[in-house]
């Protein structure tokens, strides 16, 4: 198959090109029903606090802390950040 000389490099045609040219990545908008999750997000360890100040528990990342402690990943992420005091009847920091 060709490529059309406005698209970029990187960027197939078609789901065949994919099979047949293994050395070209598919993008998620050349193919529209292969989901493709890229995250350049790095994970954030938390420190689990009573309400006194006293550490209860470290986590290596939010969703774990959520996991281990039933509270929601976004208040966890809220208190971390400061916007609330408190999630869970805790106090959250960063690690």
């Amino acid at each position: 198959m060709k490529k059309s000389t406005n698209m970029k490099k990187n960027q197939v045609k078609s789901k065949e090109n994919v099979k047949t040219n293994p050395k070209v990545k598919a993008t998620a908008k050349t193919i529209s029903n292969k989901k493709v999750k890229v995250s350049n997000r790095s994970t954030i360890s938390v420190i689990q606090l009573k309400q006194n100040g006293k550490k209860v528990k470290s986590y290596k990342s939010l969703c774990a802390a959520s996991e281990a402690t039933g509270v929601n990943v976004g208040s966890i992420s809220k208190a971390v950040r400061g916007i609330i005091n408190t999630a869970g009847g805790f106090r959250w920091v960063q690690a």
